[in-house]
């Protein structure tokens, strides 16, 4: 009786709640096929009961799992917990107690750790960092800094310790896994894990007061006398800059460290999976209201695009060096500063989230650039709707104004704003990239910045309510489309 209920949740109710979480929005071009792969339970209550099912999702080139516990009460499905750290604290503190828990499938859901459940049950003083670490899954532990992150999306361990296999040149520890585990088969998956790690400020609040004093300079300032170079320099001063070599050196270290088993990874096909998704974009951004009026010229963008990947998968032997490891998904508020400038690149990812490994290094790299875009960006709209009429749309403005449209309206200082916003990022990027010591690999740098830029477009379109993000990876596909003159002119 059951497995019939899970099933039918699954395959009816659970494909239509999955595709409304940011989680999955970057798969929502793909006809995935959701089906039950396994499962196990406790009772709670007693008609109630916690089930901790595995889904299978599959396409013609995915094979996909995920995590989702769900509440169960007389036999029905009550509905799926949250993702927060409450949620995972809950389910961890149970197996706990049991130490292993069989799945119908004839595996075992697993806890390890040093935790006994009345650790876990009766932590004090529980409750949310500030908004300024930007991760709401951290929470504080008599005086620890924790998380207890529920992992949706899951990845084959491959060889080697399941319960370690992760913690690789990271300032933070592992304290409790909770991980699934089928011998037969060969298959391992971690599902909530708890970890400790030391506190700071994410790169984002460090940036932000650097990014503020250039606006108020502007703004403030005389604009006929305003010197934008000058305004940069001293926004970015002797420690600020400082940080950021550091950054570089630390970020090269951390690869070096994650590729120091000479691992040899083999490299993955993103040039179709890439033309597919400029398709599915193209057919949704045609219909999008919100850029009526620039149809055109971001369907010529996305033509330049399609040619310069055709450009590079002939020429890929070449262009593309062999894989490497990387984070794959680092944030601005993935990277800590501590004391003494004291640098951590928390919540690691071994494989990007489509299950594959990562192609390069460099995809960390254009991680942060992308990052800054969208820091920079969202900084901008504060300041440039104070600087409009009410009627004005800041975000097209922006996107005009970044790309060297027509704008009527726009005043010598907004003009001067977006010049020293420009001039910040490239400053901020180029610490960081020329401390860190890239090889000569433009091509393909810029390969996966765009494999990056598009992977966030889908995400945008898939989700509601990010108009505004989709803004800005317009804006930047446009102000960093090829060429074919400049693609004639890089050579490698």
């Amino acid at each position: 009786m059951i497995d019939r209920t899970l099933k039918k949740f699954v395959t009816e109710k659970l494909p239509e709640f999955i595709r409304t979480k940011r989680w999955f929005g970057d798969l929502a071009s793909y006809d995935l096929q959701f089906s039950l792969y396994d499962y196990a339970s406790f009772q709670i209550e007693n008609n109630e009961s916690v089930y901790l099912i595995i889904v299978n999702a599959k396409a013609s080139t995915k094979d996909l799992y995920y995590f989702i516990p769900i509440i169960v009460r007389d036999g029905l499905v009550i509905r799926e917990m949250e993702s927060s750290p409450l949620s995972g604290l809950f389910v961890i503190a149970h197996l706990a107690a049991i130490k292993s828990l069989a799945t119908a499938g004839g595996a075992t859901i697993e806890f390890h750790g040093a935790f006994i459940q009345k650790d876990l049950l009766d932590l004090k003083n529980l409750k949310v960092l500030p908004e300024s670490t930007n991760h709401n899954f951290y929470f504080n532990a008599e005086g620890r800094h924790l998380t207890c992150k529920i992992l949706k999306r899951l990845n084959h361990v491959q060889g080697g310790d399941c319960f370690n296999y992760w913690d690789r040149a990271l300032h933070d520890t592992t304290l409790a896994t909770l991980a699934y585990n089928n011998r037969t088969r060969g298959e391992k998956f971690r599902l909530i894990e708890i970890r400790e790690f030391f506190t700071g400020d994410s790169l984002d609040v460090v940036l932000r007061k650097s990014i503020r004093q250039i606006f108020s300079s502007i703004v403030t300032g005389d604009e006929k006398k305003v010197n934008i170079a000058n305004i940069v320099s001293n926004a970015i001063d002797e420690s600020l800059g400082a940080l950021l070599v550091k950054i570089g050196d630390d970020l090269r270290r951390y690869h070096t460290l994650l590729n120091s088993k000479n691992n040899n990874f083999a490299n993955f096909d993103f040039i179709s999976s890439d033309l597919e998704k400029i398709k599915w974009l193209s057919a949704l951004i045609n219909k999008d209201k919100q850029f009526d009026k620039y149809h055109k010229i971001i369907a010529n963008a996305l033509s330049e695009l399609i040619s310069f990947y055709k450009y590079v998968d002939k020429n890929k032997e070449k262009l593309i060096p062999s894989a490497t490891d990387a984070h794959n998904d680092l944030h601005m508020s993935h990277i800590i500063i501590g004391e003494d400038q004291r640098v951590a690149f928390i919540d690691p990812q071994i494989f990007d989230s489509d299950g594959i490994r990562p192609q390069s290094t460099l995809v960390d790299l254009v991680s942060i650039k992308r990052s800054i875009e969208y820091f920079s960006y969202s900084e901008l709209q504060d300041v440039v709707a104070k600087m409009i009429p009410p009627w004005a749309d800041k975000d097209e403005i922006i996107m005009l104004l970044l790309n060297d449209m027509d704008f009527s309206s726009s005043s010598k200082k907004l003009q001067n704003l977006i010049l020293a916003t420009s001039l910040w990022m490239e400053k901020v990027e180029s610490l960081i990239s020329n401390s860190y010591g890239k090889e000569n690999l433009r091509i393909f740098e810029m390969i996966c910045y765009y494999s990056r830029l598009l992977k966030e477009l889908e995400y945008n379109y898939s989700y509601n309510g990010r108009g505004q993000f989709k803004y800005v990876d317009i804006s930047y596909l446009l102000k960093n489309i090829p060429t074919s003159t400049q693609l004639d002119s890089k050579g490698e």
